[in-house]
């Protein structure tokens, strides 16, 4: 009875702390513009680059960003009228995305952010 009670309460543990994955992008954002440059290499550890996103200012809270893409950010990619999953080897430079970002903002020119989400609406496939 005792192994019983324990296997359930392991389960019923286990299930609280399974959190539903998103099935879609949120609809705010902070910057929408390009990908101007890629940063892959040197960077601490935990984040797998950061993006320069250049836009205009109209409908963006920035204009520029230098964005932190971490383990983390969630990344899709817009298909027609769904998003389907991404990953960071999907952001190529000259694509067109959205970032939201997450935690403070680094109140630089261009600021600074983390991402907690990336959506990429147009990229050119690599040659």
């Amino acid at each position: 009875m005792t192994r019983t009670i324990a296997l359930l309460l392991l389960i019923a543990a286990l299930l609280a702390g399974c959190e539903a994955k998103p099935t879609a992008p949120s609809a705010d954002y902070d910057i929408q513009g390009d990908i101007t440059q890629i940063i892959r290499d040197g960077l601490p550890k935990g984040v797998f680059g950061t993006l320069r996103i250049e836009g205009d200012s109209a409908g963006n809270r920035y204009d520029k960003a230098v964005v932190a893409v971490t383990k983390s950010t969630r990344i899709w990619e817009k298909k027609g009228e769904r998003y389907v999953s991404a990953t960071w080897n999907d952001l190529l430079w000259t694509a067109t995305v959205t970032a939201k970002f997450t935690g403070p903002v680094r109140e630089s020119y261009p600021v600074q952010a983390d991402a907690a989400e990336i959506v990429i609406l147009v990229r050119i496939p690599r040659q």
